[in-house]
This record gives structure tokens, sequence and C-alpha cells, in this order.
């Protein structure tokens, strides 16, 4: 089986008693496209922010070619940098690790 460019396992994501993300098994090969849809506070952006790094998974695991990579970074942005520097990055997902990194530096 040919490895998925970018995969979760588990992925999971609480704030507080509030389980935003449970149990998410995502695979995207390579020239695949998804989308990402449903109602307001579903938790579409949490799964991106996870995917991006900008949060940390209270479980599970994400992985961009096989390979397990760290969770979010409040000093730098390992895995936004880690996701474009393979170039798979959308304008969004560059966007959004940017207006990442302008918040910590205010």
């Amino acid at each position: 089986m040919t490895a998925a460019l970018l995969e979760t396992r588990g992925l999971c994501k609480s704030f507080g008693a509030l389980e935003v993300a449970r149990d998410v098994d995502f695979r995207l090969k390579r020239g695949a496209r998804h989308a990402l849809i449903g109602p307001n506070g579903a938790g579409k952006t949490t799964l991106v922010n996870l995917l991006t790094g900008l949060l940390a998974p209270s479980r599970g695991a994400v992985l961009l070619e096989g390979e397990d990579l760290p969770g979010a970074d409040p000093v730098g942005d390992a895995l936004p940098r880690a996701i474009d520097g393979h170039g798979h990055a959308s304008t969004f997902l560059r966007d959004s690790a940017r207006r990442a990194r302008s918040r910590r530096r205010e």
C-alpha cells in the first residue's frame, strides 16, 4: 500500500471537558483532493489547526509522508515549516501559520 501524503491516526483534541475532535483517522494520498465540510462548531478549524501544528493533539498522531510530526510548538513553527518544506502547504495553511507567528510576536 502506498504511504499517505498526510495522515492522522486516532487524532483527538479536548479543551477541558469539551471534546472537539475524537479519533479522527484521515488519509490523503498524493494527488487526491478532499473537502472538509460541516456545520459551525463541528471542529473543522480545530482539525486544520491540528494538521498545521497550531494546536497540539490531546491524543493521536499527524504523519507527513509516513513520518510522525511534532505537536504544537508555542515558540516556533516546526510543523507548518515541515509541511511547507515539502511543498504541500496550501495558501490557507501558510497564511494560518503566518498569522499565528505574528500573534506570538505581539
